[in-house]
């Protein structure tokens, strides 16, 4: 081992880190949300990424 952490990316909704096998979106501001999360949001609130 390097003694180097894996920064491991989570969904600033839930707070959950990401699997490999979790449905995700990317927004082109590089943000990344499980769609379970992104889509209401973006159903009812806004088009726009929730961390802007």
């Amino acid at each position: 081992m390097s003694g180097e952490e894996e920064e491991e990316e989570e969904c600033s909704i839930c707070m959950d880190v990401f699997e490999d096998v979790d449905d995700v979106r990317v927004f082109p501001c590089g943000h990344i949300f499980h769609q379970a999360c992104i889509d209401p949001w973006l159903l009812f609130q806004s088009t726009t990424c929730p961390d802007w």
